[in-house]
């Protein structure tokens, strides 16, 4: 991954060279691609990071048991139930994430920093599938903030039509990815 993060850092000080007031990395995933990221930024481009969480309530029923019966699945059955997911978040999430359930933004040590008027920020995740976390964090940040200048970067953008598009992404062509700190990550053989 650090190499598709490497190519977002480039797009990213290219969109702008100016730097960031905040990086918001959601966590799980996101917070580690705030990370690779980060460490491909000149020293200072994000003055400050904060990590929140907000998942979307199928996530929420994830465990370990899970993990154990995906860790002995073959692979062609996990990347089938991939593709199945993806699809029935397509088909699920409400075009119109104003209409999506608010949920509450838990931000890691408590609290935001204080900025001034409109100021920029870069919200990051691993991925964007129905769109509506990032949704949901976007108008939280909004509304701490009233009109920030909000770019998103993610590595990728599993569906077709997610309810909010990112700034910069690696993959914009419905790829999927099983990241280390994915549930159904399994290492391969050598």
């Amino acid at each position: 991954m650090d190499w598709q993060a490497r190519e977002l850092a480039h797009a990213i000080i290219s969109g702008n060279n100016t730097g960031y007031d905040l990086m918001v990395g959601v966590r799980r995933g996101g917070e580690y691609v705030a990370d690779a990221i980060e460490r491909h930024l000149p020293d200072g481009f994000c003055r400050h990071r904060v990590n929140v969480s907000l998942q979307r309530p199928s996530t929420r029923g994830k465990g370990a048991r899970l993990a154990a019966v995906l860790g002995n699945m073959p692979l062609w059955m996990l990347n089938s139930a991939r593709r199945l997911e993806s699809r029935w978040l397509s088909m699920k999430a409400p075009k119109d994430p104003e209409k999506a359930t608010p949920r509450k933004l838990v931000i890691e040590d408590g609290k935001l920093p204080d900025l001034s008027d409109n100021p920029r920020i870069l919200l990051v995740d691993d991925a964007i599938d129905s769109g509506i976390t990032i949704s949901n964090v976007r108008r939280e940040l909004m509304a701490r903030y009233g009109k920030p200048d909000l770019k998103i970067a993610v590595i990728t953008v599993t569906t077709a039509t997610p309810a909010v598009e990112p700034d910069y992404c690696k993959y914009h062509n419905r790829t999927l990815i099983r990241f280390p700190w994915s549930i159904d990550y399994k290492k391969m053989k050598p």
